[in-house]
């Protein structure tokens, strides 16, 4: 083991911090170049990422979503974007429209790009022995955070992250058993009634959060928030046609 496996290994989600704790903007610049190394599908870069430290602005990202709080109270938030925008402007350069909405792959290659970015960034902040946590509810609101943030067409917010001093200290969330996710050659059956060992696992070391974990996972589907939502929004910013 070294530093870096240790920090992977050791990862809790922190959504409690020190509201009166202020990150330097040295460290904010480290933690940026550390996501902009992360690895990117041709070299596109196909996000970009919002430094929110405006106290109004993330108090309206908390009225937004009322169940991350830590918003407000982390030291910063960064808001991760796809973004063909650049795209946009290189196509566009040479006299070609260009229709982003034709091809689902693009959503694909954004996500991944800024999921990659954001990764980097979680690795970075918690070896500065700071704490955060992923906020995925921006995209359920996607239209006022378009808004909020100015964001031209061809761009699309995705997730944010909270960053600050921690002040909670969270147990270890276990994973599912590497036999029911990590494969050799091909992928394997999954017994039917798998998670009822991993419901009660996650009883057991005291991680759940209302619901039993395959009972969020069946009503996460089931309610289908984003579907018609997300359809729309990508349409209005023309990453979908």
């Amino acid at each position: 083991m070294n530093q870096v496996t240790d920090t992977m290994l050791n990862h809790v989600t922190h959504r409690i911090f020190d509201k009166n704790f202020e990150i330097d903007d040295r460290t904010i610049q480290t933690i940026i170049d550390c996501l902009k190394k992360a690895p990117t599908h041709i070299n596109g870069q196909f996000y970009s990422v919002i430094v929110v430290r405006d106290l109004e602005k993330r108090k309206r990202l908390v009225e937004l979503n009322p169940l991350n709080g830590h918003i407000l109270k982390s030291s910063v938030f960064l808001l991760f974007i796809a973004d063909f925008n650049r795209s946009r402007i290189i196509i566009e350069s040479n006299d070609i429209h260009h229709d982003f909405g034709k091809n689902i792959d693009n959503l694909f290659v954004a996500g991944i790009d800024a999921g990659l970015a954001a990764m980097n960034a979680v690795n970075a902040i918690e070896s500065l022995e700071l704490g955060c946590v992923i906020v995925g509810g921006v995209r359920y609101h996607a239209k006022e955070t378009i808004q909020l943030f100015n964001l031209p067409k061809f761009t699309y917010p995705l997730f944010g992250l909270s960053i600050g001093k921690p002040l909670d200290n969270p147990t270890k969330s276990p994973r599912l058993p590497k036999v029911l996710n990590v494969f050799e050659e091909n992928y394997n059956t999954i017994p039917s009634d798998f998670f009822n060992d991993y419901d009660q696992l996650l009883i057991d070391s005291r991680v759940t959060q209302g619901s039993i974990w395959s009972e969020s996972i069946f009503n996460y589907f089931e309610k289908d928030t984003l579907k018609t939502v997300t359809k729309e929004n990508l349409e209005a910013q023309g990453l979908l046609s």
